[in-house]
This record gives C-alpha cells, sequence and structure tokens, in this order.
C-alpha cells in the first residue's frame, strides 16, 4: 500500500491489487480522478474507506477516461486497480 501527501494533485503508477491512499492538504470544490493507462480499471473511494476493485460503493473510471466528482473539501482519495495503469488525482 502506498500513501501519499500532496497539496493538491497526484501522478503515479498503480501496482497491481495494491491500494494508493492520496491524502490532500489542500480544499477545493471537486475532484478529478484520469486513468492515464490503456488497460486496466481503477476503483476509487473518497469517504475514507479503502477501495476494493468491481465492489459496490466504488467508483470505476475505465482506461483512458476521466471522471470529475462535485464534492467540497475532499481529504483523501483511494485507489486500486487489476492492473498496473498510470493515474491523476486533482482536487481543483
Amino acid at each position: 500500500m502506498a500513501v501519499y501527501s500532496v497539496q493538491t494533485a497526484k501522478h503515479a503508477t498503480l501496482v497491481a491489487a495494491t491500494v494508493d491512499t492520496v491524502t490532500f492538504t489542500a480544499g477545493g470544490t471537486g475532484l478529478r480522478i484520469r486513468n492515464r493507462g490503456t488497460v486496466g480499471d481503477i476503483y476509487f473511494r473518497f469517504d475514507g474507506t479503502a477501495a476494493v476493485s468491481v465492489a459496490d460503493d466504488n467508483y470505476f473510471v475505465g482506461p483512458g477516461e476521466s471522471l470529475t466528482v462535485d464534492q467540497k473539501n475532499v481529504p483523501s482519495v483511494s485507489l486500486i486497480s487489476a492492473g498496473t495503469p498510470a493515474y491523476s488525482v486533482e482536487v481543483y
């Protein structure tokens, strides 16, 4: 499990079946997740619970896609994948 603390953005690559947790020190009005990989789905949560692949109550972003969630002051995001896609997460 990798744990990161950043102000507004993190860019990394997931290790298969291993949770990454990114904590943000700056607030914002939303969260943007980008799956920069060409294969491998990313599942994520931002409610303080660890993400689980292909599970209820997890958000999903496919290869080459991005998802924006309007949510003020997201403290952290948890991400997981069965593969090893590169990702970017940002608060804005």
